[in-house]
Formats: structure tokens, C-alpha cells, sequence
């Protein structure tokens, strides 16, 4: 028996996993040897991606080879009609699929229900650039119909509007999410979070990605309160879009916050009052395990970000922070080609204002050259 044969099936599946270049080569993993054919087919299988098409011809092949479709883990379905979803329904009962991408999906009462009983299984679902028929009630429950959800990411979701919507739904998000990421327009995102703040307790989010393609004005009150009333949250990244005013931003309420990245554009703000934003968001901060700090901004011609340095270097060096292991800040180039921002000795402030961490080596400041 050669060595690579006589390897325990765990050890072959991780050199298998973590060393094929393609799916061509797993497929010629099946034919070393039978020991290998289960652990290559197994891997090769775990992740698939249909559009309407391709999902008919892969259903086809499965009434011939069944045991393939028990082996998906990872599952992305685009722009599929209802007919081609009642077939996955039928594999409901044999499905090991624990995360759903869905992208460019028209979805009514009759896909939602659908979808729900087509993935008992599902830990991960991950929604994009899709319309609900159904209103918010419609994408609502359709995230409460998975108990097992551990992460949720909804990106450029929409719903049509129901006028008998006057009340939020009597179902909560499920208790076991610990990943939310949102990246929705206004009104999307406000009734999203409203909704998930509606039903206590909160399940324990431990990371969230928030950030609005429009304008984030309407949204200043309700982000920081749904941030927090999220005691167990580990991640926190925001990305704020153009505002006159600052957020009132506040970390008071995350005693386990280790990672804080915040990214904005300068453009069309009110300058005087953004002065004391970045010292006023720290000196929130009531978690004393803080490791990581990340903070991006995006100048347009002609402003500066004119923060107040010295303030921020003398926040960071309270006990609070005594455990940061990395500090990023990032000045990067506008979306739109204009006037060219002015950076000055931006670079040489910074760094004068935080040199306790440059002492430490921990913080790296890029600046770009116009």
C-alpha cells in the first residue's frame, strides 16, 4: 500500500482541499484510487452555482446521480424561475446545503415560500440586488423561516410597497445569528433594523457590516441605536455616505468590541462640525479590548480632513486602548474625478499625533500623492 493511499481520510481530504488548482484536477483525483474517489468527489461537489439553464441541466443529471446533490454545502442560485425552485423543494428532505447565495431574484409570496422549505438546513444566507413582491413582510419572513441562520448579508434589496404594512411582522430574527452585514438603500435598511430591534432580547450579533448607497442622513439615530443594543458585538464596520452633520456614533454599549472600522467620504459636509467626529466616536468606547482600528476616508476636490489629531492621539492613549495591536488610517482617492484634494503635510500630523503608536509600531498611516 503506498503512502498515499494509507493516509486517514482527514489528512488526504485537507491536502486534496488545499491543493488543487482546479476541478479538473479533482476529477482526475477520483481515478488514483478508490480510497481517493469519495474524498476528492466529496470536495469537488461542496460548492455550486446555477443560473436557469445550468440549474435545469444539473436537476436532470440528478435524478440519474442522486447522491451528488446531498453533497452541496455551498449553493448559488441567479435569476431562477419558480419552476426550476419547486424542483430544489423536492430535494428539501436530502439537502445539506448550510449557505445560500441568491442574486437577481424576483421573489413572491410563492418563491418565499419556496425557498424556506427547499434548505432546512441553511446557516448562511446571503441575498442581492433582489426584489420581494411581497413587501417587507415578504423579506421578513423569509429570514425568519431558517432557524439555524448564523450569518446574514442583504445587499441592494428592495420591496414593493404595501400599504397594508403598518406594523412590523410578529416574528424576530433568528436567535442564532452572529454575522449581519446590510448594504441597502435608506428606507430598506431603517425598517430592517427597526424590525430586528422590535423582538428582545437580540440574538447575540458578534460582527455587522452596515453601510447605505445613499445618503446616510435619515439613518444617524437609527444606526447607533441598533449598534447598540448589541452587547455581544466582537466586529463593528460602518461605512458612512455623504452627510451635512456627523453621526452621534457611540461604542458605550459593546463591553467585547475588539475591531472598529469606520469609512466615510469627505464631500459636502459641514467641516467645523466633523472637527471633534473621529475623538468624540473613541472617547465612547467603553471595551478595554480593543485591538484593532481601521479608518478609511475618501477626500473629494478641494477638502481636507481637517480632524482634530491631537485630540484623537490623546484619546487613544487612555488604559482603554491599552491592547491595540494595529491602527490603520487611510486617506484614499475620490469615486469621481475632480479637483484634486489638498493633503498638505496631512501624512506628518498624523503621525505627530499618535506617536505613541508609531512608538508601539502599530500604526500605519497611507496617504495618496495628487
Amino acid at each position: 500500500m503506498s503512502p498515499a493511499t494509507s493516509l486517514p481520510s482527514e489528512i488526504l481530504g485537507k491536502i486534496l482541499e488545499y491543493h488543487y488548482h482546479s476541478r479538473i484536477d479533482l476529477s482526475n483525483f477520483c481515478f488514483v484510487h478508490k480510497t481517493w474517489y469519495p474524498i476528492a468527489q466529496g470536495i469537488l461537489y461542496r460548492s455550486a452555482r446555477f443560473r436557469d439553464h445550468d440549474a435545469i441541466r444539473f436537476l436532470e443529471a440528478i435524478n440519474e446521480y442522486p447522491h451528488i446533490y446531498p453533497m452541496i454545502r455551498e449553493l448559488e442560485l441567479r435569476s431562477l424561475s419558480t419552476v426550476v425552485l419547486e424542483a430544489f423543494q423536492a430535494l428539501g428532505p436530502s439537502s445539506n446545503v448550510t449557505s445560500l447565495r441568491l442574486r437577481s431574484h424576483r421573489i413572491d409570496a410563492e418563491q418565499q415560500s419556496i425557498l424556506s422549505r427547499s434548505f432546512p438546513q441553511l446557516q448562511k444566507l446571503s441575498l442581492k440586488n433582489s426584489v420581494f413582491y411581497d413587501g417587507l413582510s415578504g423579506l421578513i419572513h423569509l429570514l425568519s423561516s431558517f432557524p439555524r441562520l448564523t450569518s446574514l448579508s442583504l445587499t441592494e434589496i428592495s420591496y414593493l410597497p404595501n400599504r397594508d404594512e403598518t406594523t412590523y411582522p410578529d416574528t424576530g430574527i433568528p436567535a442564532s445569528l452572529r454575522v449581519f452585514d446590510c448594504h441597502l438603500g435608506p428606507l430598506e435598511m431603517e425598517n430592517i433594523l427597526r424590525w430586528m430591534m422590535s423582538h428582545s432580547p437580540m440574538p447575540p450579533i458578534e460582527s455587522v457590516f452596515i453601510a447605505s448607497y445613499y445618503n446616510y442622513e435619515d439613518l444617524r439615530v437609527v444606526v447607533s441605536s441598533f449598534i447598540s443594543s448589541l452587547p455581544t458585538l466582537k466586529i463593528a464596520w460602518v461605512r458612512l455616505n455623504t452627510m451635512w452633520d456627523p453621526p452621534s456614533l457611540t461604542f458605550a454599549e459593546n463591553p467585547q468590541l475588539e475591531t472598529i472600522r469606520l469609512e466615510f467620504d469627505l464631500r459636502g459636509l459641514n467641516p467645523s462640525r466633523w472637527i471633534p467626529f473621529l475623538s468624540m466616536v473613541f472617547s465612547s468606547v467603553s471595551s478595554v479590548v480593543i485591538e484593532t482600528i481601521v479608518i478609511t476616508i475618501r477626500m473629494t476636490g478641494g477638502s481636507a480632513p481637517n480632524f482634530d489629531w491631537q485630540d484623537l492621539g490623546r484619546v487613544l492613549r487612555s488604559p482603554t486602548f491599552s491592547n491595540l495591536r494595529m491602527v490603520y488610517i487611510a486617506c484614499t482617492d475620490p469615486f469621481t474625478f475632480q479637483e484634486q484634494p489638498y493633503v498638505g503635510d496631512l501624512k506628518e500630523k498624523i503621525y505627530e499625533a499618535l506617536a505613541h503608536l508609531v512608538a508601539k509600531n502599530i500604526l500605519t498611516v497611507s496617504v495618496p500623492v495628487f
